[in-house]
């Protein structure tokens, strides 16, 4: 037996000391407290989930939120603009989905009607414009809180486990299910999934135009992840490689890979999400582990 597994056994045996202790009624409060926080400590130590997090409270208009406003575990995107007044804005994974190439139109016709006024517009517009969409937007966190007002408050975790403001439930990751992408030849063998999130690039229309894909994969490695990504990827790549000796441009990479955090196996679900009568196919990591990597570029 291994230290590993010596120490969880001799946690359990110690719970369950615990749970047989006659003196827990003691009217005396105070061994009752030690015995209690002994209790709940072990009980957050079995359970896998580490207490502390790392989250960031931000505003953000509510024009630019939709589903996000009545579900939490949505991810969002930090957007930096060209004007002084707003500076910085937060949008959404469904906000960035509605103009990406690899999502249905159909799909994007039921998004543009989830966000539907001028400001919407001007920021998708103001997107179009990036050369590379990580230019001007990178990944912010997972929503953990939204609260409105004049102006949504959102708390997004970057680290740790999704908790709600009581810190009583734990929310998963909602992505669209056309987006959703399993790379690996034999997916879902291990008991452990890493998510990433991906960008790449295609020409449309004689312009590029950016999708994204959230990657499920047994691998840890980002490297691994990325050789995996070139070989599933291959066609894309030779034809925007086509793209870049035709248009002489000063486009260097193809795509970039980044962690959005880990789950189990078992806590990856199908479902649906709904909003103002519009129903998408989602999919759903329960329990995520939220834990944001540098991103990486990839040709």
């Amino acid at each position: 037996m291994n230290s590993k597994s010596s120490a969880r056994a001799a946690i359990v045996d110690t719970v369950e000391a615990v749970k047989k202790r006659k003196y827990i009624s003691i009217e005396a409060g105070t061994l009752n407290n030690v015995v209690e926080k002994e209790r709940k400590f072990l009980k957050q130590f079995l359970s896998g989930r580490e207490n502390l997090r790392i989250a960031a409270r931000v505003f953000t208009p509510c024009e630019l939120l939709a589903p996000e406003l009545e579900n939490l575990g949505m991810l969002m995107y930090r957007f930096e603009t060209d004007v002084d007044n707003p500076k910085i804005l937060f949008v959404g994974l469904f906000f960035l989905c509605s103009n990406a190439f690899n999502v249905s139109a159909c799909v994007r016709t039921a998004l543009t009607t989830m966000y539907t006024n001028s400001m919407v517009d001007n920021v998708l517009s103001m997107i179009n414009t990036c050369k590379y969409l990580e230019d001007k937007v990178s990944l912010f966190g997972v929503t953990s809180l939204v609260s409105c007002g004049s102006s949504c408050l959102l708390s997004c975790v970057m680290q740790g486990n999704v908790y709600d403001a009581n810190k009583e439930n734990i929310h998963g990751l909602t992505v669209l299910k056309e987006i959703f992408l399993e790379p690996d030849w034999e997916p879902r063998q291990h008991s452990t999934q890493y998510v990433y999130v991906v960008h790449v690039y295609k020409e449309v229309l004689s312009k590029l135009q950016y999708g994204i894909y959230v990657v499920l994969t047994s691998f840890q490695n980002e490297d691994l992840v990325v050789d995996i990504l070139r070989q599933y990827f291959e066609k894309e790549r030779f034809l925007f490689l086509n793209y870049l000796i035709n248009s002489n441009t000063t486009l260097s990479y193809f795509g970039s890979v980044q962690r959005i955090g880990r789950c189990a196996t078992e806590d990856i679900k199908s479902g649906f999400l709904q909003y103002r009568g519009i129903t998408l196919p989602v999919i759903k990591l329960e329990n995520i582990f939220v834990d944001l990597s540098e991103k990486k570029v990839f040709v």
